[in-house]
């Protein structure tokens, strides 16, 4: 059975006359929310995915500018404020013909992996779990959005016509997701259970939740102990101090994480470490992925600037006039978005080393105002570092690459297109190719890049 249809999109609907019609991608989803028929999933679920799905559909799927616009694709996967109500109006209709239905489908799913949440934790563990659950729609998006696989996943949008298919029906495919979304939350309870291996009692809770999803869990059920990821960590550490070529690879990072989950599974399964050369194998495949990652995005990049974006509107103008705001009133919100922003160390809620280099940057202390300053900064930082300082990198060219990232990150969904000042034509278009290679460094590591509204 398929979802409610909306019966209210119209013109400017989100803002009738005589109020201004300028709105952005945010807004028009909060706007949305709340004129969506019931049932509708709670509004943090509803909202991300939302998010996630208008991000994905108006930046990887051409069938979107053919049917609804370039412009409409473009401000379906930015949150830039724009004046063209001509353009916000097709964004609606794409939410209402896919989005809504999509999203739906895919933020159902938090409530069913809560249902599955370790039982007997102290109180102040609820919000920390509930997290976990939060999890799962992003991976469940994903397996919607990849090529055809087993288990009849994948390709759910690849043409506009299998789009309605799978919205036509959503039931239909219920179990499919289903096993999915499991599957990814019984993998994020064993990732998590090592945070909490010094409280046995927490640590049960999460191990018999492990057990009783059985049927979903495609690692040994064994776990590693706190001993097993020192000795892990030990190793890996002694193999990247033994090369100084390793060290300064730019693919290592990558390398060293995939490296340390390969070898916390050996330990699970009885395996003896004798050393950690498994990481020159994960280093060749990080390799390899970043390769098939750049091939993807220059297959579907589209540089975008000013003069285009008046073009897809159809006007010989730009979008909007440029106004120039204090620099100091968009490091405030970035800072206040990044503070909030989860640059987690891997199996932690702790913040990773990098995230506060990039607020020091950002507060002004060490003073950094071009690209290559700010990198020196961070190098000079790296030397610095004690003992309790963990960052995610392991050497301080990638480092400085995920600095530059969050900060890139933190800025960018901070400004508004009115934020850019006169005579520049061409930021769009630099904005558009720097986010490109943010997005991929933040990937590398794990982290967010979709569904970051409401975080700050």
């Amino acid at each position: 059975m398929p979802y409610p249809k909306p019966t209210w999109v119209a013109p400017r609907w989100w803002a009738p006359p005589p109020k201004n019609a300028a709105i952005s991608r945010p807004a028009l989803v909060a706007a949305w929310i709340e004129r969506a028929a019931p049932p509708k999933p709670p509004r943090k679920e509803f909202r991300d995915e939302m998010t996630g799905w208008s991000g994905v559909l108006g930046g990887t799927k051409p069938w979107v500018a053919l049917a609804y616009t370039k412009l409409a694709a473009f401000l379906a996967q930015v949150n830039t404020i724009v004046d063209e109500p001509e353009a916000w109006l097709a964004v609606s209709r794409l939410y209402a013909d896919h989005v809504d239905g999509l999203a739906r489908f895919s933020a159902q799913y938090v409530a069913v992996a809560h249902k599955q949440r370790p039982r007997g934790l102290p109180n102040k563990l609820g919000d920390k779990v509930k997290c976990y659950a939060l999890t799962v729609p992003p991976a469940v998006r994903a397996a919607m959005v990849s090529t055809p696989g087993p288990g009849h996943t994948g390709g759910v949008v690849d043409t506009e016509r299998s789009t309605r298919t799978f919205t036509s029906d959503p039931e239909a495919h219920y179990e499919t997701y289903h096993r999915v979304a499991m599957t990814h939350y019984v993998s994020t309870l064993r990732s998590k259970i090592t945070v909490f291996q010094d409280d046995p009692e927490i640590a049960r809770a999460f191990a018999e939740q492990i057990t009783a999803l059985a049927d979903f869990d495609t690692r040994s059920p064994l776990l590693w102990s706190a001993a097993d990821e020192r000795r892990v960590n030990d190793r890996l550490s002694t193999q990247v101090e033994a090369d100084a070529k390793l060290r300064t690879d730019p693919s290592l990072s990558a390398a060293y994480l995939r490296a340390r989950r390969t070898m916390l599974r050996w330990t699970s399964q009885g395996r003896p470490l004798h050393n950690a050369t498994i990481l020159y194998t994960e280093l060749r495949s990080a390799r390899l992925d970043e390769q098939r990652a750049e091939r993807a995005r220059a297959k579907h990049e589209t540089s975008v600037s000013t003069d285009q974006l008046a073009s897809f509107a159809g006007v010989a103008r730009p979008a909007r006039e440029f106004l120039r705001v204090e620099d100091t009133d968009i490091l405030s919100r970035a800072t206040t978005f990044l503070v909030h922003y989860p640059a987690f160390l891997p199996g932690t809620q702790v913040d990773c080393w990098e995230k506060t280099v990039a607020l020091a940057l950002l507060g002004g202390a060490p003073r950094a105002a071009t690209t290559g300053e700010l990198r020196a900064a961070v190098k000079q930082a790296w030397q610095e570092r004690t003992a309790t300082d963990r960052a995610m990198s392991a050497t301080p060219n990638t480092a400085a690459k995920l600095v530059e990232a969050l900060l890139f990150l933190a800025v960018s969904q901070s400004t508004q297109i009115s934020d850019l000042g006169e005579n520049h034509d061409g930021a769009t278009d630099r904005i558009a190719r720097r986010q490109i290679d943010a997005d991929a460094t933040l990937h590398r590591h794990g982290l967010a890049i979709d569904d970051l509204e409401g975080r700050s």
